[in-house]
């Protein structure tokens, strides 16, 4: 193989890998802020209860109980969907990180 054939296997190997990086980046990128959409509803649904908790200590609300349940389940429901998606960052970083592992021995055995 030449030295110029080689130069641009080589550089079609960087291509790869920088697309490969820039897509896992942006995969993670998206999936981080869903958890913090999911960390915000926490805080929302924590702030509830104890408003309702309030309404259920005076009296106010006879629903309080309920409502508070509800948002408890939500609240469980949120940390579900963050482990969720903590394992999806996980599992797009290990295939990124695969994904550049083959073009590079694709390109080892192109030589």
């Amino acid at each position: 193989m030449s030295f110029l054939d080689k130069a641009i296997n080589k550089t079609k190997l960087v291509a790869k890998n920088v697309d490969s990086k820039l897509g896992e980046g942006v995969d993670v990128s998206k999936t981080k802020s869903k958890i913090n959409d999911e960390k915000s509803k926490i805080e929302k649904n924590l702030k509830l209860i104890g408003e309702l908790y309030y309404a259920f200590v005076k009296g106010t609300d006879p629903d309080a109980q309920t409502k508070i349940d509800e948002a408890i389940a939500k609240i469980d429901q949120s940390k579900v969907d963050i482990e969720e998606y903590e394992r999806l960052i996980d599992d797009i970083k290990v295939k990124g990180k695969e994904e550049r592992e083959n073009f590079k021995i694709e390109s080892e055995n192109e030589e």
